[in-house]
């Protein structure tokens, strides 16, 4: 005959895995990192993603207005072929407000006070906003807080949330500017989308306790196209502000005003993730520490 637990036993080993279970379920990464996305196909509904530590964020789907959705995917429709790997991240933009497919998230070991976040993205040709981007999310830095953004026609911001605070840069450095190959749309006067990838490099600092001196900065395709160091990051985050800084990366996000009559593709690829940098284009630095700025320059 074979022993049994005992019920007391039996009720104590239950409620101890339905304790642990979330927690061992999610395992936080140690800088550096880095993805190419060289990793099984995935969409959202596929549940948890088998790639480089990523999680699933958000069930959102994009609505094409017809009855049918799209979700976010991993897939080689998405892969920049000047990085590594045969895959990317798509994610999808539909008109309107907050119209988009859900997203992925990286979750931190440590709290990070300054982040230097690499990555390609790759708009379709022919993209084209009604009438122009308040607000499109590339990127979120914890649920709320650091997020940089096409800023207006023709900026780039940080935007600072949950307060909803931009520190935006000046003209001549964002959408219109950086999709100079894209056709001119003849309602908006805007570039449209140019079907190339771009390369972005984020910086963060988190502020000192008690000043406003926090630092944003955004550069693309090695041009600097922003520089703030006036950013109140721990009076925007109040009470969910975490000791040390930040704790996890999620792309991408919602947006408002696309204007293309459907859901269209947005693609992420070769993303790297550093505590110090600059990190650069993609190939062999992407796992070394910078000794120096290295392809970056103020414009």
């Amino acid at each position: 005959m074979r022993n049994a637990l005992h019920p007391y036993v039996l009720t104590v080993l239950i409620a101890a895995l339905i304790v642990l279970a979330p927690h061992t379920a999610v395992a936080a990464v140690n800088l550096p990192w880095s993805t190419s996305y060289n990793c099984p196909d995935w969409k959202q509904s596929d549940g948890l993603p088998s790639c480089d530590g990523l999680l699933d964020y958000g069930s959102w789907t994009c609505d094409n207005g017809d009855g049918t959705r799209e979700e976010e995917q991993i897939t080689a429709a998405a892969n920049y072929p000047g990085g590594g790997g045969g895959k990317g991240q798509r994610s999808w933009d539909g008109d309107g407000t907050n119209n988009n497919s859900g997203a992925t998230r990286l979750p931190l070991t440590n709290p990070q006070p300054e982040l230097w976040i690499r990555f390609y993205m790759r708009y379709p040709l022919g993209f084209r906003w009604d009438p122009y981007p308040t607000y499109e999310k590339w990127l979120r830095v914890d649920t709320v807080n650091a997020i940089p953004i096409w800023y207006g026609p023709d900026k780039v911001a940080i935007g600072a949330y949950p307060a909803g605070q931009s520190y935006g840069s000046s003209d001549g450095t964002g959408w219109n500017t950086v999709m100079v190959a894209g056709a001119t749309d003849p309602v908006t006067g805007l570039k449209t989308g140019d079907g190339l990838w771009h390369w972005y490099e984020v910086r963060i600092r988190i502020n000192t306790p008690g000043n406003a001196d926090g630092v944003g900065e955004i550069w693309i395709d090695g041009i600097q196209r922003l520089s703030r160091n006036d950013i109140d990051y721990r009076a925007e985050l109040g009470s969910t502000f975490v000791p040390g800084g930040w704790t996890e990366v999620s792309w991408a996000h919602n947006q408002t005003t696309p204007g293309n009559g459907r859901c269209v593709p947005v693609d992420y690829d070769d993303v790297a993730i550093r505590a110090i940098g600059p990190i650069g284009p993609v190939g062999p630095a992407d796992t070394l520490a910078p000794a120096a700025p290295s392809n970056l320059t103020v414009q």
